[in-house]
């Protein structure tokens, strides 16, 4: 094992990094705040001490954020050339081995020994094997092209999201034959660093599993109390975010400057895109990035308008770069994979308000915006019940678990209007994960995991 410094960390983490020194592909999991990013820093100085290279990277761009800029972090779709997902995985193959504008994914296949995916219950079965495909133009007799693969996450957290267009059902990564031949280790971390307060970590826990005590129920009605200062608010849906969003902005003082989309295409999409056909700001309120524009300046980046330009830029303010950047129009768009071709456009400022974010958005931050304050607002989900939508349609499993992790401690959280209906059940399959031991048993030829014979592709049916 390579020779590095592990006084800091607890037997399950040096148990991890063995895992890792040894070649082994590994699944890392835990709750929020329990070192996982931590352990991610030490996994690329373990690499650089063996003279490995280790790409990091994550199902989202604020989750790339976490890492220092040294270490180039970008989304897995970007690293692997997969994009939105549009094409099915022979295609994206073909695409990144035969497209010369792919030339810098097949580079970062070819000279990466270790790939790092943050953010692992985001990453779904299709793009598991996709990216397994696209790999394999390293060598095509290996697991990922005999590429190392270290998968960080919570799976109790948001599952993948689904897109019929793209053919993307959500299932989770795990449900794929690949992961289960791949990926037979796994660590579940269990102590929390991030919330001192175990109060707090338990009751994330239960509500993450849909399995709430009484003291828990207790403990989140204590959370009713007003907080000093402005808070971020936590809703289920975008059109609760909008609403809200509104009724802020028109409270700020300030002259209200509109920015109308230019769009072209199918209606029926331009209806369905996260880019406002309408979009209202003024100088002053808070912001947040929708689209990656960079390595840097992420999708979830949050901001505040410094300056609303006449040429129709903005000058934002994010203090987490600690600088000041034009934002311009870009180009949001929808892809048909049956059409093969683009059916919708629209050019629009790439922010939205963001005194309040949607969970989803949510998930990967610490929120320290605003006095580190967060609000989950779920009087709401009872207007969408009266209107005959079902409860399942507005929060999802581990949802709620995940916007309460947000908060370091309970002097930076309010819960009002608690519902333990709220706290949906994980699904079984999810279950079955929380029940199992850290597995510790290994082959020294890396035969248990990635490194030693692949499937036979034709029978999985991709």
């Amino acid at each position: 094992m390579a020779s590095f410094n592990m006084i800091s960390l607890n037997a399950q983490q040096k148990r991890a990094l063995e895992f890792v020194s040894g070649g082994h592909n590994l699944v890392l999991l835990g709750p929020a705040g329990t070192g996982k990013s931590f352990l991610v820093n030490r996994v690329v100085e373990i690499c650089s001490t063996m003279g490995k290279q280790c790409a990091v990277t994550a199902t989202t761009g604020i989750a790339c954020s976490v890492y220092p800029a040294q270490l180039k972090p970008m989304t897995i779709h970007r690293w692997s050339g997969i994009g939105d997902g549009r094409y099915d995985s022979s295609e994206m193959k073909r695409i990144v081995k035969n497209n010369v504008r792919y030339k810098d994914v097949m580079d970062r296949i070819f000279n990466t020994d270790v790939l790092v995916i943050d953010e692992c219950s985001l990453f779904s079965k299709r793009l598991l094997e996709t990216l397994h495909e696209v790999c394999s133009l390293k060598n095509p007799q290996l697991y990922f092209g005999g590429i190392q693969v270290i998968l960080v996450g919570d799976f109790v957290q948001l599952p993948p999201v689904p897109c019929a267009r793209y053919n993307e059902d959500g299932s989770y990564c795990f449900e794929s034959d690949i992961y289960r031949a791949a990926f037979p280790h796994h660590i579940i971390l269990k102590d929390v660093i991030r919330q001192k307060d175990k109060l707090m970590v338990e009751a994330i826990r239960e509500i993450s599993l849909g399995e709430v005590s009484n003291d828990t129920i207790s403990l989140i009605k204590q959370l009713t109390r007003p907080l000093n200062g402005e808070s971020i608010k936590l809703f289920a849906t975008n059109d609760l975010v909008d609403d809200y969003n509104r009724d802020q902005i028109l409270d700020f003082p300030g002259h209200l400057v509109e920015f109308k989309s230019s769009d072209t295409g199918d209606k029926k999409y331009l209806n369905d895109m996260l880019a406002a056909k309408n979009l209202w700001l003024k100088i002053g309120i808070p912001v947040v990035l929708i689209k990656n524009l960079s390595d840097v300046l992420v999708n979830g980046l949050m901001g505040e308008v410094y300056d609303i330009c006449d040429d129709g830029k903005i000058l934002v303010e994010f203090p987490k770069m600690n600088e000041k950047i034009y934002v311009d129009r870009v180009k949001f768009e929808v892809f048909d994979p049956r059409k093969n071709k683009v059916v919708a456009t629209r050019e629009q400022l790439p922010l939205k308000p963001a005194y309040a974010l949607t969970i989803h958005k949510s998930q990967g931050m610490t929120l320290e915006r605003f006095t580190k304050v967060i609000l989950l607002h779920a009087e709401n989900i009872k207007c969408h019940l009266q209107s005959g939508s079902r409860l399942q349609d507005i929060f999802k499993p581990g949802q709620l678990g995940v916007a309460i992790g947000r908060a370091r401690s309970l002097d930076g959280l309010r819960v009002i209007n608690f519902n333990k209906n709220a706290c949906i059940k994980q699904p079984e399959k999810i279950q079955r994960f929380l029940t199992l031991e850290d597995s510790i048993e290994t082959k020294d030829d890396r035969s248990c995991c990635n490194n030693y014979a692949r499937l036979d592709m034709s029978s999985l049916n991709i």
